[in-house]
């Protein structure tokens, strides 16, 4: 059927206001008092009078001529601290303008057009006093309203703990600052968005590591990962190859890990806050560590990333002093230990399809651990896992290598207290070629 418009004196006689509103103006703002929390209104009718145009003198429109679809409150704070505002209510492209004083005459202290999350806008205003009373004006970008239009926003006291220091463990802020820390609870933390936190705990094979967080949501989305130490990527938050996560957004976050690699695992705990939380650029927290030891630096992965293997990742060595492990290995191939005095850079010699890191520059010697019928023969295969399981009975775990204190060098020196020696496996490949793995640098 037709619509007909209803003229705007048929419109007042049904009892419906065809312009300002008890809150509709600069003028007669709605007084909400002291209240946090959410504060709105509802439109019963559209009018073009629910464009104020007030704009504080322009300084609160940025490159926007006006606050469209517009309502008006006065909040008091109720005491002392920061308070973080936000549009609600709108739908896309909400605005948001606050104004220090009680109507038409107060000035802009800031505005904002969508820039919080989903869309919504929002404004945080620090070392605000107590008592203070403020204009807010909430809207839209675009002049579409419809009849039932809810306008808002929701005030809440949030910390600022990015004005203070830096904690007292920092700077840890990359997995090559991890800070190796003990088992235990730690508390007075902050972590930033620019200023991530990364621990680095030990855990040796079969180990359980539990781990939590605790903070308030309300005052930063903070997310927890978990890596290896020497993996490609680690410290790249919810982009990189993390074991295990906490990554929700209410209170708290929660991991547990347990390592069945086989070996001893370097392990790094990232902190970090969501570079899209809504509050504070940075937040408190505490941390609570169970299970791990603290990392002696010993022994120390080099030559990293290794090329990848036939699988299409890297083949992994790690170890713990007189032992050996290889992990992500091609399953069915064979593989041996190498031992030698020093280190090359990777790249610096390609062999097929890998680099070999141990040095045979001057005085550098290397030794192969394949010494047949003796404690020197590490002879390995891959399983199905990608394991090296040791076939010549040389390993206490079945898996890797027992270093015997005879290094297969000439002369037969043996390994003392003091000394450093370096350590690769070499392994073949599918179709006939051979790699290597990442090297490690142990200290006896």
């Amino acid at each position: 059927m037709r619509h007909t418009l209803l003229p705007l004196t048929a419109l007042a006689a049904l009892g419906l206001s065809t312009h300002s509103f008890a809150q509709d103006t600069c003028s007669t703002p709605l007084d909400v008092g002291s209240a946090l929390g959410s504060h709105s209104w509802t439109y019963t009718v559209f009018t073009p009078s629910t464009d104020s145009g007030f704009d504080g003198t322009g300084s609160c429109q940025g490159e926007f001529l006006s606050i469209y679809n517009d309502a008006f409150f006065l909040w008091t704070a109720p005491s002392t601290g920061h308070y973080r505002f936000q549009n609600e209510f709108m739908g896309d492209d909400p605005e948001l303008a606050i104004y220090r004083g009680t109507n038409c005459s107060a000035f802009c202290v800031a505005y904002d057009s969508d820039s919080g999350p989903g869309y919504t806008s929002e404004l945080v205003l620090q070392n605000v006093t107590a008592g203070e009373v403020f204009l807010v004006q909430v809207g839209t970008w675009l002049n579409d309203p419809d009849i039932g239009l809810t306008v808002g926003f929701d005030v809440q006291e949030v910390a600022l703990p990015c004005l203070e220091p830096d904690d007292v463990l920092d700077d840890n802020d990359s997995c090559a600052e991890a800070l190796a820390i003990d088992p235990g609870f730690y508390s007075n933390l902050r972590v930033a968005k620019t200023d991530p936190d990364l621990y680095r705990i030990c855990l040796p094979a079969g180990g359980m590591l539990d781990v939590e967080l605790f903070f308030w949501d309300t005052e930063g989305d903070v997310d927890l990962f978990l890596y290896e130490a020497a993996e490609v990527g680690c410290g790249d938050g919810a982009f990189g190859p993390w074991l295990v996560r906490g990554y929700t957004t209410t209170d708290n976050e929660v991991i547990s890990y347990t390592n069945a690699s086989g070996g001893p695992m370097n392990l790094v705990i990232h902190v970090e806050l969501w570079s899209g939380s809504p509050y504070n650029e940075c937040t408190d927290y505490a941390l609570w560590v169970n299970g791990g030891e603290r990392c002696d630096d010993n022994p120390i992965s080099f030559c990293e990333p290794m090329s990848v293997n036939s699988t299409g990742v890297p083949t992994r060595l790690r170890g713990s002093g007189l032992h050996l492990e290889a992990t992500q290995g091609p399953p069915n191939q064979f593989g041996y230990f190498l031992v030698g005095t020093g280190t090359s850079p990777l790249g610096t010699t390609a062999i097929s399809e890998g680099f070999l890191c141990l040095s045979l520059a001057g005085s550098d010697r290397i030794g192969r651990y394949n010494v047949s019928g003796s404690p020197a023969n590490s002879f390995g295969q891959f399983d199905a896992l990608g394991r090296l399981a040791n076939i010549v009975g040389t390993s206490s775990t079945g898996f890797g290598f027992d270093v015997p204190s005879s290094v297969p060098l000439s002369g037969n020196p043996t390994i003392q207290a003091g000394q450093t020696w370096h350590f690769q496996l070499w392994h073949r490949e599918d179709g006939g070629d051979s790699n290597f793995s990442n090297g490690l640098s142990v200290s006896f």
